[in-house]
Protein backbone atom coordinates (compact mmCIF):
# COMPACT_ATOMS: atom_id res chain seq x y z
CA UNK A 1 0.00 0.00 0.00
CA UNK A 2 3.13 2.28 1.09
CA UNK A 3 4.36 1.60 -2.31
CA UNK A 4 1.47 2.84 -4.24
CA UNK A 5 1.58 5.88 -2.81
CA UNK A 6 5.48 6.19 -3.25
CA UNK A 7 5.85 6.17 0.78
CA UNK A 8 3.95 9.36 0.94
CA UNK A 9 3.88 10.91 4.52
CA UNK A 10 0.20 12.73 3.22
CA UNK A 11 -2.22 11.54 5.50
CA UNK A 12 -5.48 11.96 3.24
CA UNK A 13 -3.55 10.33 0.54
CA UNK A 14 -2.32 7.11 2.45
CA UNK A 15 -6.08 7.31 4.28
CA UNK A 16 -7.82 6.97 0.97
CA UNK A 17 -5.22 4.24 -0.76
CA UNK A 18 -5.53 2.24 2.15
CA UNK A 19 -9.36 2.13 2.17
CA UNK A 20 -8.67 1.23 -1.22
CA UNK A 21 -6.86 -1.50 -0.42
CA UNK A 22 -9.14 -2.87 2.73
CA UNK A 23 -11.51 -5.82 0.95
CA UNK A 24 -10.42 -5.27 -2.10
CA UNK A 25 -10.28 -7.69 -4.77
CA UNK A 26 -7.71 -10.52 -5.25
CA UNK A 27 -5.76 -9.45 -7.68
CA UNK A 28 -6.25 -5.81 -6.86
CA UNK A 29 -5.41 -5.75 -2.87
CA UNK A 30 -2.55 -6.98 -0.86
CA UNK A 31 -5.84 -7.28 1.97
CA UNK A 32 -8.67 -8.75 -0.19
CA UNK A 33 -11.69 -9.36 1.07
CA UNK A 34 -11.05 -13.23 0.87
CA UNK A 35 -8.16 -12.13 3.47
CA UNK A 36 -10.63 -10.11 5.41
CA UNK A 37 -13.47 -12.34 5.92
CA UNK A 38 -10.66 -15.68 6.55
CA UNK A 39 -9.27 -13.53 9.44
CA UNK A 40 -12.57 -12.28 11.12
CA UNK A 41 -14.40 -15.83 10.88
CA UNK A 42 -11.40 -17.91 11.89
CA UNK A 43 -11.29 -15.39 15.54
CA UNK A 44 -14.54 -15.22 15.99
CA UNK A 45 -14.80 -19.33 15.22
CA UNK A 46 -12.18 -19.43 18.28
CA UNK A 47 -13.84 -17.89 20.87
CA UNK A 48 -17.17 -19.71 19.84
CA UNK A 49 -15.81 -23.11 20.34
CA UNK A 50 -17.18 -24.68 23.53
CA UNK A 51 -17.53 -28.51 24.51
CA UNK A 52 -19.76 -29.26 21.41
CA UNK A 53 -17.92 -30.29 18.41
CA UNK A 54 -16.54 -28.36 15.95
CA UNK A 55 -18.88 -29.35 12.90
CA UNK A 56 -21.71 -27.84 15.35
CA UNK A 57 -19.41 -24.72 16.05
CA UNK A 58 -19.20 -24.25 11.85
CA UNK A 59 -22.63 -24.96 11.61
CA UNK A 60 -24.17 -22.33 13.57
CA UNK A 61 -21.58 -19.61 12.57
CA UNK A 62 -22.36 -19.87 9.10
CA UNK A 63 -25.77 -20.41 9.84
CA UNK A 64 -26.59 -17.58 11.86
CA UNK A 65 -23.20 -15.71 13.40
CA UNK A 66 -22.42 -14.44 10.30
CA UNK A 67 -24.82 -11.70 10.63
CA UNK A 68 -22.92 -10.26 13.33
CA UNK A 69 -19.68 -11.14 12.15
CA UNK A 70 -17.91 -7.74 12.86
CA UNK A 71 -19.74 -6.45 15.52
CA UNK A 72 -18.50 -10.48 17.32
CA UNK A 73 -15.05 -9.64 15.65
CA UNK A 74 -14.54 -6.48 17.67
CA UNK A 75 -16.35 -7.44 20.52
CA UNK A 76 -18.99 -4.85 20.54
CA UNK A 77 -16.36 -2.13 21.11
CA UNK A 78 -17.04 1.46 19.81
CA UNK A 79 -14.83 3.19 17.36
CA UNK A 80 -12.38 5.04 19.37
CA UNK A 81 -11.98 1.03 20.88
CA UNK A 82 -11.23 -0.35 17.51
CA UNK A 83 -9.02 2.46 16.94
CA UNK A 84 -6.85 1.70 19.93
CA UNK A 85 -6.34 -1.89 19.76
CA UNK A 86 -5.91 -1.29 15.71
CA UNK A 87 -3.03 1.12 16.65
CA UNK A 88 -1.98 -1.40 19.43
CA UNK A 89 -1.81 -4.28 17.68
CA UNK A 90 0.53 -2.29 14.75
CA UNK A 91 2.68 -1.02 16.79
CA UNK A 92 3.70 -3.69 19.27
CA UNK A 93 7.06 -4.57 19.04
CA UNK A 94 6.56 -8.48 18.79
CA UNK A 95 4.92 -8.07 15.69
CA UNK A 96 7.62 -5.58 14.26
CA UNK A 97 10.07 -8.71 15.01
CA UNK A 98 7.70 -11.47 13.87
CA UNK A 99 6.29 -9.19 11.20
CA UNK A 100 8.99 -6.41 9.90
CA UNK A 101 7.71 -3.70 7.90
CA UNK A 102 9.94 -3.56 4.82
CA UNK A 103 9.73 -1.25 1.64
CA UNK A 104 8.26 -3.36 -1.43
CA UNK A 105 10.46 -3.10 -5.20
CA UNK A 106 8.02 -2.40 -8.09
CA UNK A 107 6.95 -5.85 -8.79
CA UNK A 108 5.60 -6.20 -5.30
CA UNK A 109 8.61 -8.47 -3.23
CA UNK A 110 9.60 -7.20 0.40
CA UNK A 111 13.39 -5.45 0.09
CA UNK A 112 15.70 -5.60 2.97
CA UNK A 113 15.12 -1.48 3.45
CA UNK A 114 13.27 -0.88 6.19
CA UNK A 115 9.90 0.56 6.25
CA UNK A 116 9.97 3.71 8.57
CA UNK A 117 6.28 4.84 9.34
CA UNK A 118 5.77 7.89 10.91
CA UNK A 119 3.21 8.68 13.14
CA UNK A 120 1.02 10.69 10.51
CA UNK A 121 1.02 7.21 8.31
CA UNK A 122 0.01 5.16 11.06
CA UNK A 123 -2.86 7.52 11.99
CA UNK A 124 -3.96 7.22 8.49
CA UNK A 125 -3.73 3.24 7.84
CA UNK A 126 -5.21 2.66 11.36
CA UNK A 127 -8.16 5.19 11.16
CA UNK A 128 -8.57 3.72 7.53
CA UNK A 129 -9.07 -0.04 8.74
CA UNK A 130 -10.87 1.78 11.74
CA UNK A 131 -13.63 3.35 9.61
CA UNK A 132 -13.57 0.23 7.26
CA UNK A 133 -14.63 -1.98 10.27
CA UNK A 134 -17.08 0.21 11.58
CA UNK A 135 -18.68 0.61 8.54
CA UNK A 136 -19.27 -3.14 8.54
CA UNK A 137 -20.81 -3.09 12.35
CA UNK A 138 -22.88 -0.39 11.79
CA UNK A 139 -24.47 -2.00 8.28
CA UNK A 140 -25.05 -5.20 10.57
CA UNK A 141 -27.25 -3.06 12.73
CA UNK A 142 -29.71 -2.22 9.71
Amino acid sequence: MMRNVNYSGNYGTIYTETKHQIGGGINSSEFSMADLLADTDAYNLYHSLDASSLTNTFSIYYNSGVSTRYTDFTNKMDRDGIFELTKEMMTNPVIGTVWPLKKVDSNGYKTSEDLPVSDNQMNAICNAFTDYIWDKVNAEKS
